[in-house]
């Protein structure tokens, strides 16, 4: 098993580079095709303050994606050559002005997703809620590369959250291709005392039973989350352990709910500092 066919949008042109990087390390390990979509929006509408008056139109975004179509397509064949890997590109220009629509269509026929972090300051590009949208409607694995960091080469360390829930477990095997590459997976549940439907076992272990069965090395390490809410503790894991992936079920309660309270989604993807791997 493993991924055939990787979406890469170059929506986030700024991070284009890096992300071909990635997407070519795991098609080149798993002999897997890149898609690349670049989405052209739709003009935004947004309606009068009065009745009567006409609708206020925003074009600038369109516009900005408009002019740059261009250079995308052909810095995206050339890496295609500079990288040896198979690919094609789709550039769609979208009836809606939510460029994540266009994602979430092409997503859905696709092994993979990889997206960029969201870069919340730039004047241009994505919508601030895209990933958010993307992974609660792509029903695919989406692997966000965060602004700061670089493509991972080398999976060494993999950091599974787990809490015995319907999105952890999507998420631990829709990850399984790229599980296999890791050197150990260590299967994290933060303050599993915490829940009423517990374990009653050493908590994931049952999952690292059934991980090792696929040739994976992986090892059940419950830990505390010291009065942390369970983002934080996955995050900070992360760096004590020198891990290069975090895979965690994206949204496991309510979006709005998780949008007010904050939520370990939310807290990885504002905070994430390796590659993340959700599945919702």
């Amino acid at each position: 098993m493993a991924f055939k066919t990787i979406l890469l949008n170059l929506n986030e042109t700024e991070r284009n580079d890096a992300l071909f990087a990635q997407a070519s390390h795991i098609a080149t390990v798993m002999d897997a095709h890149i898609a690349g979509l670049y989405v052209v929006p739709a003009v935004q509408l947004y309606p009068s303050s009065t009745f009567e008056a006409m609708p206020v139109i925003f074009e600038a975004h369109r516009e900005y994606f408009q002019k740059r179509r261009d250079e995308v397509k052909g810095r995206f064949l050339a890496a295609l050559k500079r990288h040896e890997v198979r690919g094609d590109i789709a550039v769609v220009d979208s009836s809606s002005p939510l460029i994540s629509d266009a994602v979430i269509e092409h997503g859905r026929v696709s092994d993979l997703v990889l997206l960029s972090q969201v870069d919340s300051t730039g004047q241009q590009g994505v919508e601030l809620d895209f990933i958010d949208r993307v992974v609660m409607e792509v029903g695919r694995p989406v692997l966000v590369l965060p602004l700061q960091a670089k493509p991972v080469e080398r999976f060494g360390t993999v950091i599974l959250a787990w809490n015995g829930r319907r999105e952890a477990a999507r998420a631990a095997f829709d990850s399984l291709p790229l599980l296999r590459l890791a050197t150990e997976v260590r299967v994290v549940w933060v303050d599993p005392q915490r829940d009423e439907d517990g374990p009653t076992v050493v908590a994931g272990s049952e999952l690292a039973e059934v991980l090792a069965r696929h040739g994976i090395n992986a090892v059940a390490e419950p830990i505390s989350g010291n009065g942390q809410e369970a983002g934080i503790a996955l995050l900070t894991k992360v760096f004590d352990t020198g891990a290069d992936l975090l895979v965690m079920g994206g949204y496991g309660h309510a979006r709005v709910r998780e949008f007010i309270l904050g939520g370990a989604t939310r807290e990885a993807l504002k905070n994430m500092a390796v590659p993340v791997l959700f599945s919702h």
